[in-house]
């Protein structure tokens, strides 16, 4: 998917110089990143993943997704740096009328439950189901 089109989906403004930057994937673990990818920083409680940008770049991130208030003259002139307001925020609900993807997209669902009065589930295999 091209920058432009992913960047479209997610109502995020973007350069039109690097609209035609290939995605091939996106990760906000700088440790996952790959050529092709874009870097989301994300900040959490104890980590900010605004700081580990250069590890993204040198494993080959191609885009670096952050917050508005990150200063980013250290980046590199040839990666796009896109700013937003929130970065969970931007990625979270891409602009998309098939968003969400449809249920049967889901391989399994596991839930844990706390209480006593609740049981485990997960979704039935040939293994598992019994016949009605």
């Amino acid at each position: 998917m091209k920058l432009s089109d992913l960047c479209r989906l997610a109502g995020i403004e973007y350069f039109e110089e690097f609209s035609d930057i290939e995605i091939s994937g996106i990760v906000s673990d700088s440790r996952k990143a790959h050529d092709g990818c874009i870097y989301i920083c994300i900040q959490g409680l104890s980590v900010d993943g605004h700081k580990f940008i250069g590890s993204a770049i040198r494993r080959g991130a191609s885009v670096i997704l952050c917050n508005k208030s990150f200063d980013a003259r250290d980046i590199p002139d040839n990666i796009p740096v896109i700013r937003v307001e929130n970065t969970r925020d931007a990625m979270a609900r891409p602009k998309n009328p098939k968003w969400p993807p449809p249920a049967r997209a889901i391989s399994h669902t596991t839930s844990i439950c706390v209480s006593t009065s609740a049981c485990a589930t997960r979704a039935p295999s040939a293994a598992t189901s019994r016949p009605a």
